[in-house]
Formats: C-alpha cells, structure tokens, sequence
C-alpha cells in the first residue's frame, strides 16, 4: 500500500467519524448504511417530520444530504406542485433545493457541502442539516394545499383586468 492509498483511507475514516461525533454532538440517533456510505435519521419539524440520508463521498470531501416527507403525493398534481416549487425557489435563495421524486411521488430536498481538511464547526454543520428540513417544513402548508385541492373548471369572468379599453377579451386560450 502507497503512502497516498494510506491517506485516502485514513481520510475515509475521518470524514465518517467527524460527521458521526457531529451528530452525537447534537443528540440526533442514526444509522450507518455501510452500502450507501450514509447515515440515515428521522428528524421532526414542526409540521412534519422528515427522513434524512446523509450521504459521505470520501473521495471528494463531500457530504450530501438528500432528505424526504414520508407521505406520497397524488400523482395527478405532480405538476401543479412541480410549478409551485418553482415559484418558490424563484421567491428565496437557499441552500438548499426542493424537487420531487416521480418514482416514489415524494416531496424531497437537497443539499450539498464542501468539508475541509480540518472539518466542519458544529454551527455549520447544524445548518447544513436544517437547511432541507427547514425548506420542506416551511413550505409544507403551501405545497400540501396545491397537491390535494379540487380542481374546479374555471369560467372567464370579464373584468377590467383581462379586457382592453374597448373591452374585448384579451385572453389567449
């Protein structure tokens, strides 16, 4: 074994045991998912409670947390909620990006993070962690109310919004 093939495992080792000491450190229970390279864990916001996998890439110094609702959405509002995300992603920056998962029909987040060779302070590494919580539990109301309202066929109502001066419709359908 080369001296470079040495490192590249002790750093394997440090990465994985900094992020899990990070954790106990924040009294947060988890799993070691050795398949996945992941540490997988439930945490509850106020509204929901959201299931996390926190993926390590060693190689990269690189931490991925993909977190997900439990609860499926309908199918048939997968796009209505599709253009509500954008609308929201559109309104604030985060750090984190919300998206759906057309397999499963789940409402899910991500994030990703650079750790440096001398690791991560708690502070960041709480912030990291929330910041996909915090988008799904924030968003939660809004994004439930667009997937699970009824949709009702909608009649033109003539106003001075959507007709011009002489007023003609202005609407394009």
């Amino acid at each position: 074994m080369t001296l470079s093939q040495f490192q590249y495992i002790s750093l394997m080792k440090n990465l994985k045991k900094m992020v899990a000491e990070l954790l106990e450190e924040l009294e947060v229970g988890y799993v070691i998912n050795e398949e996945k390279s992941s540490f997988e864990f439930d945490l509850q916001a106020e509204y929901v409670k959201v299931s996390m996998c926190l993926v390590f890439h060693e190689a990269n110094r690189m931490l991925y947390n993909l977190s997900y609702l439990t609860s499926c959405l309908p199918r048939e509002s997968m796009t209505d909620v599709l253009y509500k995300i954008n609308e929201i992603h559109y309104m604030a920056f985060n750090q984190a990006h919300m998206y759906l998962s057309v397999d499963e029909c789940r409402l899910m987040a991500q994030a990703m993070i650079n750790v440096p060779e001398d690791g991560l302070s708690l502070d960041v590494f709480a912030n990291f962690l929330l910041a996909t919580c915090n988008l799904l539990n924030d968003n939660y109301n809004d994004l439930m109310k667009v997937a699970y309202e009824r949709k009702v066929e909608s009649k033109m109502i003539y106003t001075k919004l959507n007709a011009d001066d002489n007023g003609q419709d202005m609407c394009v359908n």
